[in-house]
């Protein structure tokens, strides 16, 4: 895949061809006057790749996920290294050039006014030229992915957490971007909900997509990622398949707490299993650094 000075995609799949280079970040750090929130990250995603960031609470995830997005730093956060989109400082891109190549969803997007939940999902149509036949088609196909369909005249400050979180997905899935980041998707959801998601993304992966989410469930990891990066301490402390970056070893020193990891006895996927305490017996205290 090309991609012209005004952010337009031409040829390949939609995301590019499978093993291409779409999104790399090499040397990353971002620092406040009071702490290193990333030191010195270096990864690459690929089309076809659905990446999983994991790590425990404060490790980084949210923070590279916005670095590899191309968002403002805060005020006073200092950022060095690179990130480049397409082979393109992601930084050099126009908003709306940028939006047509990846789309982003927070922890926290949906309006806090009282849009109808179409309104909300077309927003993510925004960046891209008015074409009425185009923009009804993505945004009935991300309604229903999204399992939002039936909502349409509803206004989303009426819908529940789990809702809402599906309208931020589908207004998302309209934007029809090349490169997906996703930053908790399946927080507020129910256990069908969380699969759909997950699935979704694997199955844009497989399309020549490149996805990266944020997830906390190991096993949602485990299961529909092909690459894991495991972050602790704003740093990555592995990076690989799920095989190869879920493992007891690693898993029990990044959360600082006992983790089995077995083979699943139904599917050909790992099984990530926190070892329990004894009854009453309290959490031990955390490591410095964790």
């Amino acid at each position: 895949m090309t991609v012209d000075p005004a952010g337009d995609t031409t040829g390949g799949t939609p995301g590019g061809t499978p093993g291409e280079p779409v999104l790399t970040a090499a040397g990353l750090s971002v620092h406040t006057p009071a702490a290193r929130l990333l030191d010195d990250i270096t990864l690459t995603v690929r089309a076809g790749e659905l990446l999983a960031i994991v790590g425990p609470n404060g490790a980084g995830k949210s923070t590279l996920l916005a670095a590899l997005a191309g968002d403002r730093p805060a005020p006073r956060t200092r950022t060095t290294g690179e990130v480049s989109l397409f082979g393109r400082p992601v930084g050099s891109y126009r908003p709306g050039a940028l939006a047509r190549l990846r789309a982003v969803l927070p922890q926290s997007g949906t309006p806090r006014f009282p849009f109808t939940v179409e309104d909300v999902v077309r927003l993510g149509r925004a960046p891209w030229p008015p074409d009425r036949d185009r923009d009804d088609a993505a945004v009935g196909t991300a309604l229903a992915i999204a399992d939002v369909a039936h909502l349409t005249a509803r206004r989303c400050t009426d819908l529940s957490g789990g809702e809402q979180a599906r309208v931020s997905l589908a207004r998302v899935l309209a934007q029809d971007t090349p490169v997906l980041l996703l930053d908790e998707p399946t927080a507020a959801l129910d256990l069908r909900h969380t699969e759909n998601v997950l699935m979704t993304a694997r199955r844009m992966a497989d399309a020549g997509r490149a996805v990266v989410v944020v997830v906390h469930d190991l096993n949602l990891a485990a299961t529909h990622a092909t690459t894991v990066a495991v972050l602790a301490g704003g740093r990555l402390r592995a990076l690989g398949s799920p095989a190869e970056a879920l493992t007891s070893t690693i898993l029990t020193e990044t959360y600082d707490h006992p983790v089995t990891v077995i083979d699943h006895p139904l599917r050909p996927v790992r099984l990530v299993l926190p070892a329990g305490l004894p009854a009453g017996q309290p959490l031990p205290p955390q490591s410095p650094g964790a």
